[in-house]
């Protein structure tokens, strides 16, 4: 499941299988977000930042005029190859570059809006990658971050031992991973305050469910677990292993809920 969820570039949640359910389970929430992001914003170019298969685009361009230019980079060929035969059908004005946007800053197009969507994990220095993309936004252009927060998932019911020890095993397990970074939302929220950005909206969003779960929802909850389990030592897995299968098995009534950091940054 771990090795699943990599994509080809090593990245680990960044696998099309991974993406798809991610962006399934909170499919609602996204085009409301999206919906209100562009209420009454028309930006005539848009660049997603690590747009992996173009889930994301392929909601916005249900609400951008078709005179639109949208671009996706990511740097994984892989997922621009999808990305581009997905979006074969879509009416609208766009293009896939395969573009490392950390290393290779400088060529990054210009643009009116940049989406930044749980990409700060991979980025080594984040007041200059800020910096950098805000050199590359048009007058009044902005910049959209969001940032998922690893310490603030929270599923259940579980007994508050288990909970604790599964949350210190996981910390300990992975908080030193040169891959991504699960715990860094406070240095996110520190470089956006720091930032130059003339106007900043930053706040935190709750998505949260309740069982009965949709299909869709149940899947990427199950799989999230299982990932779980993967970091975890052998006697909390299989207590883990024995809650999964007391509440998503055997369909006990059970929660789940995590926090993103959304800000919107003008230039």
């Amino acid at each position: 499941m771990q090795k699943k969820w990599n994509n080809l570039s090593g990245k680990p949640l960044s696998s099309s299988d991974w993406l798809h359910e991610h962006h399934n389970a909170k499919l609602t929430e996204r085009i409301e977000f999206i919906k209100k992001l562009l209420k009454n914003f028309r930006p005539k170019i848009i660049v997603d930042l690590g747009c992996g298969i173009g889930l994301w685009l392929e909601i916005i361009k249900d609400y951008v005029d078709k005179d639109c230019q949208l671009i996706g980079i990511d740097s994984d060929i892989d997922a621009i190859n999808k990305a581009k035969k997905k979006s074969k059908k879509w009416n609208n004005n766009i293009t896939f570059l395969q573009l490392d946007f950390i290393k290779d800053s400088k060529n990054i197009p210009t643009a009116d809006l940049y989406l930044a969507f749980n990409i700060l994990s991979y980025v080594k220095n984040e007041n200059i990658f800020i910096e950098n993309i805000r050199n590359k936004l048009n007058y009044n252009g902005k910049l959209v971050i969001r940032q998922y927060d690893g310490a603030a998932i929270r599923f259940g019911p579980m007994e508050h031992r288990l909970r604790i020890n599964i949350e210190n095993v996981l910390f300990n397990s992975i908080h030193n991973s040169q891959l991504f970074k699960h715990y860094n939302l406070d240095k996110a929220y520190l470089s956006l305050e720091n930032s130059n950005f003339n106007h900043k909206i930053i706040q935190f969003e709750l998505f949260q469910k309740t069982s009965p779960y949709s299909k869709e929802f149940l899947k990427y909850y199950q799989n999230t677990i299982k990932w779980t389990i993967n970091y975890l030592s052998e006697n909390m897995s299989k207590e883990l292993q024995d809650w999964y299968n007391t509440y998503l098995e055997n369909n006990n009534n059970s929660y789940f809920y995590e926090v993103d950091l959304v800000s919107i940054l003008t230039r």
